[in-house]
C-alpha cells in the first residue's frame, strides 16, 4: 500500500488541509486526529506532513474522506456592529459566530474584513 499519494506535488494538498478542506474540520482538529492514528492515507496509518490529492483514499475513524465532499463556497457580506469580535473563537464574549448565528459552520478563511477599535482613530 502506497503511503504518499504518487501524484505531483502541484496536485496535491497537505493532510490536514485536504481533510479540512471538506469541512469535517479544522486544520489542528485534523493534525490532532493524524496524531493520534485516526488517519489512513492509502491504507496506511497517516503521519503529519502528508499530502494527498483527488485521487488518494483518505478513512477517518474508518470512514472514506474524498475531495469530491467539499462543499462548495458560500460568503456572508455582514456589516459588524461595533462590539462585535471578528473572530471564530466562540469562548470570546461577542464573537462574530454567536452573533450572526449561522445554520452551518464558518470557516475563518471565509471572514474577511478588518477589525477597527476606537483606539484606532485616536490620532484623528
Amino acid at each position: 500500500m502506497k503511503e504518499e499519494s504518487p501524484q505531483s506535488n502541484e496536485q496535491t494538498t497537505s493532510l490536514n488541509k485536504f481533510i479540512s478542506d471538506t469541512g469535517r474540520c479544522s486544520r489542528r482538529e485534523a493534525d490532532k486526529m493524524i496524531e493520534e492514528g485516526r488517519v489512513l492515507l492509502n491504507g496506511v496509518i497517516a503521519k503529519k506532513g502528508n499530502r494527498a490529492g483527488a485521487d488518494d483514499i483518505v478513512l477517518i475513524d474508518g470512514e472514506p474522506l474524498t475531495a469530491q465532499d467539499k462543499a462548495p463556497a458560500k460568503y456572508i457580506a455582514f456589516n459588524k456592529p461595533i462590539g462585535i469580535t471578528c473572530t471564530t473563537d466562540q469562548n470570546i464574549p461577542g464573537n462574530i459566530i454567536d452573533y450572526i448565528q449561522y445554520p452551518e459552520r464558518i470557516f475563518p478563511h471565509e471572514i474577511i474584513g478588518q477589525t477597527l477599535r476606537r483606539t484606532d482613530f485616536s490620532h484623528q
